[in-house]
């Protein structure tokens, strides 16, 4: 039984997103500490990245 072009797809996709490649997460993590200034047990589930400093901005006035 072959793939189809989409599950190909996602499949190569997955296999190339960070958490499922233990580099890439040292990496992300550590990043995150250097310019956060926080440590990783510090973070929750989800985080909002953005590089818009507009938007980041407005949410911090928001929340």
């Amino acid at each position: 039984m072959s793939e189809s072009i989409n599950e190909m797809f996602y499949s190569e996709l997955r296999n190339k997103l960070t958490y499922h490649n233990k580099g890439k997460q040292k990496i992300a993590g550590d990043m995150l500490e250097r310019y956060t200034g926080s440590t990783l047990k510090d973070f929750q589930k989800y985080i909002l990245l953005t590089n818009f400093n507009k938007y980041l901005n407005v949410f911090a006035e928001r929340y």
